[in-house]
């Protein structure tokens, strides 16, 4: 079980820790509604409702028994993160989704390792 690190911007995945991060790209989705769009005077109407994170994560590296703790940690439909907030430089808490989840493994001197990767969405914009 991974321990708390105070580098790591996923602070929790359903109040349990995560190992550190290698890679983390925070991206804030404007989300418009169906309304939205370009009319023929070429000006657009974004009309925007909201903003979500969507975050993409990378491991690199992952023993087998952290591999199966990241992807067993992100398997729920949906599950509550704590994570950096770029927009505030602090940590917030929501509900995400994970996206397709990619497990590349690679043979070193200490057997299968796993560089890991892949995005979680926020469910509710706000």
């Amino acid at each position: 079980m991974a321990q708390y690190n105070e580098l790591n911007p996923i602070r929790s995945i359903n109040g349990t820790y995560v190992p550190v991060l290698a890679g983390y790209t925070f991206n804030a989705s404007d989300v418009s509604d169906s309304d939205s769009g370009r009319t023929e005077d070429t000006k657009m109407h974004k009309n925007m409702l909201g903003t979500c994170a969507h975050i993409g994560m990378e491991w690199k590296l992952m023993s087998p028994s952290e591999s199966v703790e990241i992807m067993q940690a992100f398997s729920p439909e949906y599950f509550t993160v704590e994570y950096l907030d770029v927009r505030t430089g602090s940590y917030s808490s929501g509900v995400f989704y994970a996206g397709d989840k990619t497990a590349t493994m690679v043979m070193t001197s200490l057997g299968p390792r796993y560089n890991i990767s892949f995005n979680i969405i926020e469910r509710q914009a706000h």
